[in-house]
């Protein structure tokens, strides 16, 4: 989802087919498909961008092997103006670790109630957004964040609008009660929906060090974490004690109630 309009298609095959006997498209879309120098990687080039929140089959043959797989575009570009300022909150427990294995590992001491995100401005000469970041508490029914985790993952790509991306950059998540969780290379991608009320198909990334963890639990990790058939990887001191984090929600909802710059110092 949310695929740039001016994509290319890339098909992988097993061996390098002969000449004549593949073919590679999108269907209903004219355009050029060639091989790579290895010829075992067909791109399609469209002729002309996309269309907009269209659903479209890449089709691909060797022979009489046939393979097919959808995607489908972004929306329409918003109207930037109306994002500045605005707080999308996501419940934690909305969001699904699709990576480590072991992620239920971590996510028993990582706490907080939503992740909160902050449009802080949107350059439409240079196509870029930047955004602040922190966790958040529910207090008494109200939403409050945690202003020692803010943090801003520098300027992201909008050049897909209304697709964007914040980071890579490191953060802080709450482990436990004296402690915290550093996600380094931490990276956000999602999309915007048509009035700027939500934030959609929300992707984070990064590497969790998991040496806060082996203090709370007085075990390695890393060692539990294999059983799951998760490795470690090195963390940017160079000690393999990182562990990659991949979670994903369908949606976070605007939530006017809140303004992470005004209320955190």
């Amino acid at each position: 989802t949310n695929v740039p309009t001016d994509t290319v298609v890339d098909v992988f095959f097993s061996e390098q087919p002969l000449d004549g006997e593949w073919a590679v498209g999108i269907a209903g879309v004219d355009g050029t498909a060639t091989l790579d120098e290895t010829a075992t990687i067909a791109t399609f080039v469209p002729d002309v961008p996309l269309a907009y929140e269209t659903t479209y089959t890449v089709e691909a043959r060797v022979c009489q092997n046939t393979a097919n797989s959808s995607f489908t575009t972004v929306g329409e570009p918003l109207d930037t103006t109306i994002l500045d300022g605005r707080t999308f909150e996501l419940p934690y427990s909305e969001l699904v670790w699709q990576a480590p294995n072991a992620a239920s590992i971590l996510a028993t001491y990582i706490d907080f109630d939503s992740f909160l995100i902050q449009v802080d401005d949107v350059d439409e000469t240079t196509e870029t957004i930047s955004v602040f970041a922190a966790v958040g508490y529910a207090i008494n029914g109200t939403m409050t964040p945690d202003c020692g985790s803010l943090f801003s993952p520098g300027t992201g790509d909008f050049s897909s609008n209304p697709m964007f991306t914040a980071g890579p950059d490191d953060m802080q998540l709450p482990l436990g009660a004296t402690t915290d969780l550093t996600i380094e290379d931490f990276a956000l991608r999602a999309s915007f929906n048509a009035d700027g009320t939500e934030i959609q198909s929300i992707t984070f990334a990064g590497l969790a060090d998991t040496r806060p963890v082996d203090t709370l639990i007085g075990s390695n990790t890393c060692t539990m974490a294999a059983l799951f058939g998760d490795t470690c990887v090195p963390c940017s001191d160079g000690v393999k004690k990182c562990l990659q984090m991949i979670g994903t929600a369908t949606q976070a909802d605007w939530n006017a109630a809140i303004d992470l710059i005004g209320e955190c110092p």
